[in-house]
């Protein structure tokens, strides 16, 4: 199954179902109502959801039109709404990190804990930075975007003189 998600009416309309479900897979929502507030016909609704559950994006739930995102289409939507990442950096491929990219993260981390420790220079921020890298790294679903916006956070919250700190944050993120 392709995780990447469609384009067009296909990508609203899996992004109306998302965010009526709160991108919850076992709720359901009519597929009418979805393209309702999309402003379309009935029949395109109809047919946009049956392009959909084709990729297997999304199910039908009942007969009289209740469909539900599937895991594939949450993560599709979660790569769509991914901030979009260097083409060089190692983290933000995907919307869940892979083990090694976990691994960097975490190397990175003791790196700029050390670093701060060793100078004198671990703030309240920069703590908080590194106990949510922390977390999301021992989460068994990480998620790139968090893990990318908590590097950004702690490169404003480290001591302008953290090379090494800085340096491996910056080649995580592609800059």
């Amino acid at each position: 199954m392709d995780p990447n998600p469609p384009d067009g009416p296909g990508l609203a309309f899996l992004l109306e179902v998302y965010d009526r479900s709160s991108g919850d897979p076992s709720k359901c929502v009519s597929m009418f109502v979805v393209g309702e507030r999309l402003g379309w016909e009935r029949e395109l609704a109809s047919r946009t959801a049956q392009d959909l559950m084709g990729l297997g994006l999304i199910e039908i739930r009942t007969l009289s039109g209740g469909v539900g995102l599937s895991a594939a289409g949450a993560e599709a939507v979660n790569a769509a709404r991914a901030p979009a990442a260097s083409p060089n950096a190692p983290l933000g491929r995907g919307p869940v990190m892979t083990p090694v990219e976990r691994r960097l993260a975490e190397d990175a981390g003791a790196r700029v804990r050390t670093e701060a420790v060793a100078n004198g220079r671990l703030s309240p921020e920069l703590e908080a930075d590194l106990r949510t890298l922390a977390a999301q790294t021992a989460s068994p679903r990480p998620k790139t975007a968090i893990v990318c916006a908590c590097l950004r956070s702690m490169l404003d919250a480290m001591d302008p003189a953290a090379h090494a700190g800085r340096a491996a944050i910056r080649a995580l993120l592609g800059e």
